[in-house]
């Protein structure tokens, strides 16, 4: 191994639990292969992957993401078969002929300045496979044997290094469950895809009734509501993690109400397996809450909560238009689109959920 070797795989190491450093913990793998650009990428299954590339490998990565090159990435489909744990190169994987035609790299690594590299594949603590490729430009030639050596010799490092942090951050998760059961809210922690990673003691009695344990993903017992979580799984997946309240009307039982929480961290976190905590909240018969209360809760404008107030009050449509000097047809549009956000498909479903709401503590 060469003499800074020891030194790249600490880089590695921290960059693992530190997620910011890993583009410079980048440069000094790509550096170790005589190479420029380095890139992570993350294959678990959902619709985006994650990725993370030291600055000269960032551009052709992104377009690698925005251009959907991800199913044509022969080189990773190969690498895959090969199952071997070890840096494969292009000429590992391909015959010289293919190398000159295969459109992957005609196409896309070539004008990208990733002509010749070689990468591995690192299988995580869960279904994640993180790929760890190097690459260079064309006129630089195809890798060599020794710097083949000194990648494959230093790839143990970078797979105990992926399986500790991913490790950690399951555990994490865990114990992020663990203490909402000591203060009685049910939850469970969700990877990116929304399948379920770890449940505490108070969720696993509302499964299957409230949520089922599927293996493509968790889902919600009542449609509307599932469909509301399926939405913010995709707009997380999309980078838009902002988290969102979902009510759930039960025919038999008392409402709740689920928060999906991201968990707040590095966007480009190789190694974390959990992205989601799901909380639920069983919410008790009382008297009608707040608008304002209904506004933070479900995501409603002032005037959107001010009538889900006043129909759960009783109120008819036109009582509401007389009184607010409005025509019955605006009210009905705010009042269809507060059905909306709080999931419910009639009047009476808005009346129970938002009678069953109240502040925590109360």
């Amino acid at each position: 191994m060469s003499d800074n070797s020891d030194a790249v795989r600490d880089a590695f190491f921290e960059a693992a639990f530190i997620p910011e450093l890993m583009p410079a913990a980048l440069d000094t793998i790509a550096a170790l292969g005589d190479c420029e650009s380095a890139v992570l990428i993350a294959a678990d299954g959902t619709r985006q992957p994650v990725w993370e590339a030291n600055d000269r490998g960032r551009g052709a990565t992104e377009t690698f993401v925005r251009d959907g090159w991800a199913p044509r990435n022969v080189q990773a489909a190969r690498t895959y078969a090969r199952n071997e744990p070890r840096f494969f190169s292009d000429y590992d994987l391909f015959s010289p002929d293919e190398v000159e035609t295969e459109p992957f790299y005609r196409d896309f690594l070539r004008p990208n300045g990733l002509a010749w590299g070689c990468g591995t594949v690192i299988n995580g603590a869960t279904e994640n496979r993180i790929v760890v490729s190097v690459f260079r430009p064309y006129e630089r030639g195809p890798l060599a044997i020794a710097q083949l050596r000194r990648l494959n010799a230093l790839r143990p490092s970078l797979a105990r290094a992926a399986f500790v942090a991913s490790r950690l951050r399951l555990e994490q998760a865990r114990a992020a469950t663990a203490t909402l059961a000591a203060i009685g809210l049910p939850a469970a922690a969700l990877d990116r895809a929304g399948r379920l990673r770890h449940a505490n003691s108070l969720l696993e009695p509302m499964m299957p009734g409230l949520i089922q344990d599927n293996p493509d993903r968790l889902r919600v017992s009542q449609r509307n509501a599932d469909s509301l979580f399926l939405g913010a799984l995709h707009a997380g997946q999309a980078g838009n993690k902002t988290g969102i309240t979902i009510p759930v009307a039960r025919a038999d039982q008392a409402p709740v109400i689920l928060n999906m929480v991201p968990i707040v961290g590095h966007a480009h976190d190789i190694f974390s397996s959990v992205e989601w905590l799901l909380v639920a909240t069983p919410v008790a018969p009382k008297s009608m809450p707040d608008p304002g209360i209904l506004q933070a809760l479900f995501d409603l404008t002032p005037a959107e909560s001010r009538i889900a107030k006043a129909i759960g009050d009783g109120a008819t449509v036109n009582d509401i238009a007389h009184k607010a000097r409005l025509s019955p047809e605006t009210v009905r549009k705010q009042l269809k689109a507060a059905m909306a956000k709080t999931g419910v498909n009639r009047q009476s479903e808005l009346v129970r959920l938002i009678g069953s709401v109240q502040p925590l503590g109360k």
